[in-house]
């Protein structure tokens, strides 16, 4: 039980940091969401709003939250890093279900998921109120995952219905939310069912039709690094991005753990052997974060150093759970 200890009295900590240290004045991209407070002050603020462009995503989710936080608490910013901690910790004591036995050792394994998704390797996330974006599309495409498993294996519209809705919620929540499909066909691959993945496949369709209806391609994006050593070197560091200076080699090492899980599970699906749909998850959700580090990583401006962009690059809670519990 130390390991646990350790891990609950570090997450604590986090959570004492994070509630103390937060600080109401908005800066950066937050500025964007005042300025959509004074139109829903005004009374100009519409619907269509929320759905609008943030450069080339939709952060819906995000909207609701900042404009939850103005109005409820006068924009002080606890809401946004509330609802970052709940998330976080909901991921947390989902995966130590899946991961762990009932008693002492899923106890164990909760207290040291949340000192792992409350670390402050990615403190940019626990402070700053935008960042819930991240936070969001990760415990989206967890719970989307996690559901479509139920929902193979129990063959429950409900669960089917929750993995639709998670899903939705992903895309509607940061541009690597429509990534999430490449997942969801590792899944049901490695599940050998294809209706629900089919059906959930056919909404996501849908999800990313209505993502891109009216949508325009921002100026301040048309740069991409089509390098392939440095795509590759910054998706590693992307990986290991808790790890500080040895982001490289920890990522690295994810990475290669990834690949070898990946080949493990897929070589148990061709030889017809028992699969655990708990592990499927776990590497699902791993093959989702390296798609995203990938897709990061060719969004990296020309000229740009990969520690430049370390802030846009910092979530490595979500990261790093799934290629441990996996």
């Amino acid at each position: 039980m130390d390991p646990a200890r350790l891990g609950v009295g570090y997450a604590v900590y986090s959570l004492w940091l994070g509630v103390t240290l937060t600080h109401p004045m908005p800066f950066g991209d937050q500025l964007v969401f005042v300025r959509d407070y004074f139109k829903y002050l005004h009374g100009t603020y519409a619907w269509s709003d929320l759905f609008s462009q943030h450069n080339e995503h939709r952060l819906v989710t995000t909207r609701i939250v900042l404009l939850a936080d103005a109005m409820l608490f006068r924009m002080r910013g606890l809401l946004p890093i509330g609802v970052t901690y709940a998330s976080l910790g909901t991921v947390a004591l989902v995966g130590a279900r899946l991961a762990a036995q009932p008693g002492l050792d899923r106890l164990a394994a909760s207290g040291l998921a949340l000192g792992l998704l409350w670390s402050t390797s990615q403190w940019l996330n626990l402070t700053w109120p935008f960042n819930v974006q991240f936070i969001f599309v990760h415990l989206s495409a967890f719970v989307c995952l996690v559901a479509l498993w139920q929902a193979i294996k129990s063959g429950s519209l409900a669960w089917l219905a929750l993995a639709v809705a998670a899903d939705g919620i992903a895309v509607a929540s940061l541009g690597s939310g429509l990534l999430l499909i490449a997942p969801i066909l590792f899944l049901g691959l490695w599940l050998r069912s294809w209706r629900p993945v089919a059906i959930l496949a056919a909404f996501h369709a849908l999800f990313t039709g209505l993502y891109f209806t009216g949508y325009h391609w921002p100026v301040q994006s048309t740069l991409y690094l089509l390098e392939a050593g440095t795509i590759f070197r910054t998706a590693v560091e992307y990986v290991g991005t808790a790890a500080g200076w040895h982001e490289f080699f920890v990522g690295l090492g994810g990475v290669v753990l990834l690949a070898v899980l990946t080949v493990h599970i897929s070589w148990l699906v061709i030889a017809r052997k028992p699969v655990d749909g708990a592990c499927c998850v776990f590497a699902a959700v791993a093959v989702f974060s390296s798609i995203e580090a990938l897709w990061s990583a060719t969004r990296a401006e020309v000229g740009v150093s990969t520690r430049a962009t370390r802030p846009h690059r910092c979530f490595s809670g979500p990261r790093c759970w799934p290629l441990c519990g996996g």
